[in-house]
């Protein structure tokens, strides 16, 4: 049987097994990339064209110079990163960031640290404008960061005289702290720890509002505890040692028993 190829014109003759599928409807197959595939006589053993990727594990290495083929899932994965973007650590290291070493090294608290590059007053200046220090305390930093005394002596001097240290004003802002929850004898240890001379302390303490009526209000916190089981022993004397450790007098405390008896209670 002959056929017209249509590109050059000329008769082809054609076998009864190339005819097969022309005429039924029916299309010869394609491969998905749009080449026919070929056909059990074609298909021979030829080696492919992109070479065969072998590849070589620790756990199974090289014999006679040819590589032992392995699975994908034998090969050595990377260790997986944390969120901080380092490596996973093995087994026996640190896990977590606490553990690692400081990059910085401690100071050796025998040593003196090192004294700063400016002068002395321009660092208690600096020291004074974070807070409040009295002259004795301001003194002592300056001697303890590498200045000598007469260097903090003289800085205390500069800065008094321009009123940016003052242990009036120390005072002053040390009791409005304490003052409420307080009594006079506390008021007066604190300042007397910080350097402020007994005169002070004494003029201080003056200013404030009677111990008598502070304790009232500092004692109200029971009133929960007596509407409960009453005044008994045992609440008398831990109302008596609360008042007593936060510096208050004994006729104040007895001030306070009393209100405490006869104010109202409730739940």
């Amino acid at each position: 049987m002959y056929l017209i190829n249509s590109k050059t014109g000329k008769p082809v003759e054609v076998t009864d097994e190339g005819l097969k599928g022309y005429g039924s409807g029916e299309k010869p197959k394609r491969s998905s990339f749009g080449a026919r595939p070929k056909s059990k006589d074609d298909q021979t053993d030829r080696p492919s064209k992109l070479p065969q990727r072998t590849f070589e594990t620790e756990e199974a290495p090289a014999q006679d110079g040819v590589p032992k083929i392995t699975r994908s899932s034998d090969y050595k994965k990377k260790a997986p990163k944390t969120s901080f973007g380092t490596k996973k650590p093995a087994p026996g290291e640190y896990a977590r960031t606490s553990d690692k070493k400081p990059k910085y090294k401690a100071r050796d608290p025998a040593q003196p640290q090192q004294k700063p590059k400016q002068p002395a007053h321009q660092y208690a200046g600096w020291l004074l404008s974070k807070r409040e220090y009295s002259a004795a305390v301001l003194r002592r930093k300056l001697v303890l960061r590498g200045y000598s005394e007469q260097e903090a002596d003289d800085a205390l001097i500069l800065l008094q005289g321009l009123n940016y240290q003052s242990d009036e004003r120390y005072a002053e802002m040390k009791t409005r702290q304490i003052e409420p929850r307080v009594g006079d004898a506390r008021v007066a240890l604190t300042l007397r720890q910080k350097g402020i001379d007994e005169q002070l302390t004494k003029a201080t303490i003056e200013q404030l509002e009677p111990e008598d009526e502070r304790v009232v209000v500092v004692v109200e916190k029971f009133r929960k505890d007596i509407a409960q089981t009453g005044m008994t022993q045992e609440l008398r004397q831990k109302v008596y040692r609360f008042l007593a450790y936060r510096g208050f007098s004994g006729h104040s405390i007895n001030i306070a028993m009393e209100h405490l008896k006869s104010g109202p209670e409730y739940d």
